[in-house]
């Protein structure tokens, strides 16, 4: 008798009411696995309609639903964000299962920690309808915090991978067709640095393994024969022994000609970067290159384990450059440089935050400013476990910048992340900035 499983992406609580998200891959690549196993699968997505690049006309997108206000930062100061449901209101999600077939198994994705409150939700709601079914949760969220998951009143919590499932394509056919406009593909698993603020070596381990090429070629065949050219490789590392793999991944590519559109967000390490790879990410299609600064203060880069000087930067910069990257006035996603700059951590400063700016700008780089958010299983969450206390993993969403203080206010950390990130500043551009507010008048005494 075939298994009926059923596979729920969660809806999300977040401050930006007309937020995109990316899909939710974990969760389709055990949609794949339990397929392979002659399961027969049905997906539930909260989210559809949500995900990147499906444009505004797309017939199930809709703004999020007002739900609550979160307060923001520490400052004596109280300021407050309203919250919205993203994603299908919970009765459709009602009412949609009692119309499908009753499933043998359930198992409920989830992603970042903050964002837990859609899991428990959806657990309740199953649990309440099929009460002699198990419900399974996984993901990012239960993997960093499992006993807080375990709250969800699941039948079971995974922690980290689900075995099997990892290395497959996930199964893109469960989505709906206009929804997969690109394709997430993964080549790498680990990283071997111990960044203070990460969280990947705990959710995928500190030992580096790599897929096989040709089941990354076959992957990316199989995209392309069904349309997709924008491929996201969603990687913490790719450039760890990048002559051993990623450069000869890149030659497949460069020789079958796949015409590919190519985006690596996560940052590279300027430390492993050289000429030919350069020239390979160039002629393979990758369009954007991100390099991981955070911050140019070496006392943030002491902390970080890090230690990156900024000559590692102008090195690099210059070699891409030479490429035929460069950087436009505003971040088009072609052809553009960008530093990564956490902003909002605890004990960071407004001059510290604007110095970076200000060195980024010099090496003729777009900022990509990030808030800060502590995340469970890292060394920063357990340093400053102080500040967190008596705080719920929502309360700790970046978007509510969750350290801002009176010296480093949740005003001026939304005016940097508003009117400076992913756009380039000249001396002459900063000295014509309006003197309206402290990080201005701040900014321009610094240059």
């Amino acid at each position: 008798m075939t298994k009926e499983i059923l596979l729920i992406n969660p809806p999300l609580l977040d401050s930006r009411p007309n937020a995109n998200f990316d899909y939710n891959t974990g969760l389709l690549k055990i949609g794949a696995f339990l397929k392979n196993q002659g399961c027969r699968v049905c997906f539930f997505d909260f989210l559809e309609g949500m995900y990147k690049y499906i444009g505004e006309d797309h017939p199930y997108k809709e703004p999020g639903r007002y739900v609550d206000k979160k307060r923001c930062g520490m400052g004596s100061k109280k300021i407050f964000k309203k919250r919205y449901h993203i994603g299908k209101p919970y009765s459709f999600f009602n009412t949609e299962l009692k119309k499908i077939k009753k499933p043998d198994e359930i198992y409920v994705g989830s992603s970042l920690t903050f964002y837990w409150e859609g899991v428990h939700k959806v657990v309740e709601i199953c649990k309440k309808l099929y009460p002699d079914i198990p419900v399974t949760i996984g993901g990012i969220y239960p993997t960093l915090a499992p006993e807080h998951a375990k709250r969800s009143k699941a039948d079971n919590v995974i922690i980290g991978q689900f075995k099997g499932a990892s290395d497959l394509p996930p199964a893109m056919e469960l989505m709906k067709e206009r929804e997969y406009k690109y394709a997430i593909i993964k080549t790498t698993r680990g990283c071997c640095n111990n960044c203070s603020y990460c969280a990947v070596p705990k959710v995928e381990g500190k030992i580096i393994t790599h897929r096989p090429i040709g089941d990354v070629i076959a992957e990316l065949q199989l995209r392309v024969s069904s349309g997709i050219r924008k491929i996201v490789f969603w990687e913490s590392n790719i450039l760890q022994d990048a002559k051993q793999y990623f450069e000869k991944l890149l030659d497949r590519i460069i020789e079958l000609e796949l015409d590919l559109s190519i985006q690596i967000p996560e940052g590279f390490d300027p430390r492993l970067i050289y000429p030919e790879i350069i020239r390979k990410l160039r002629l393979s299609g990758v369009s954007y290159i991100g390099l991981a600064l955070e911050s140019s203060d070496s006392n943030l880069q002491h902390r970080f384990h890090k230690k990156l000087k900024l000559s590692y930067f102008e090195k690099v910069v210059k070699l891409f450059k030479e490429e035929g990257y460069f950087c436009h006035k505003t971040m088009r996603y072609e052809n553009d440089i960008w530093l990564f700059v956490l902003i909002g951590l605890p004990e960071q400063s407004l001059k510290s935050i604007l110095l970076t700016l200000i060195d980024v700008w010099k090496l003729g780089c777009l900022p990509v400013v990030l808030p800060y958010t502590p995340i469970p299983g890292t060394e920063e969450y357990v340093n400053y476990r102080h500040l967190i206390k008596g705080r719920d993993l929502e309360e700790l969403a970046p978007s509510l910048m969750p350290f801002a203080n009176d010296e480093l206010t949740v005003e001026d950390l939304e005016e940097i992340q508003n009117n400076f990130s992913k756009r380039h500043f000249t001396v002459k551009d900063i000295k014509n900035l309006p003197n309206n507010s402290r990080v201005t008048k701040v900014l321009k005494a610094l240059i």
